[in-house]
């Protein structure tokens, strides 16, 4: 946001793509909304695998080109689960 120039204000939309949310509910979106106060954003998750991020940057592109919204923010997050053998 910093090297775009924009600020929390100015997002319409949060796309947050994972597989890995910390909760099914709230959204991962909706905690990305609240920790950056773009309160005015609508906001949602995907759940894509590896394609997440690039199916999240074409949902924003198609938001964009219908003039739905104007700024929208993609958020592509993933976190590691171990995997470990109870013997």
């Amino acid at each position: 946001m910093t090297n775009a120039g924009i600020t929390a204000e100015q997002i319409d939309l949060i796309i947050v793509a994972t597989i890995t949310p910390d909760m099914p509910f709230p959204s991962t979106s909706c905690l990305v909304q609240q920790k950056i106060g773009a309160l005015r954003a609508a906001a949602f998750d995907i759940e894509a695998a590896c394609s997440g991020f690039i199916f999240g940057l074409e949902i924003a592109q198609q938001f964009i080109m219908s003039r739905t919204y104007d700024t929208v923010l993609v958020v592509g997050a993933e976190k590691t689960v171990l995997n470990r053998r109870l013997d």
